[in-house]
């Protein structure tokens, strides 16, 4: 099976948008939507793997007064 993972910084600093997990379809030869997560001004997106399991690590972008971290999925 074949991820690709896609921050979305968004156009707005404040306000949630979508950063989408895509899956790799083999009979249309294309990545189709598979998830879409909640981010804030997201700035990068990293695959990891721990003993076999594998985590998505997502950088949100601290903006205004607000802080929003590293979120781990």
């Amino acid at each position: 099976q074949f991820f690709l993972a896609v921050a979305n910084y968004g156009s707005l600093k404040s306000v949630p948008s979508n950063s989408t997990i895509f899956k790799w379809n083999k009979k249309s030869c294309k990545f189709v939507v598979y998830q879409n997560i909640q981010t804030y001004t997201a700035r990068d997106i990293e695959a990891i793997e721990i003993n076999g399991d594998y985590y998505l690590a997502i950088a949100n972008h601290a903006q205004d007064s607000r802080s929003y971290r590293l979120v781990i999925f």
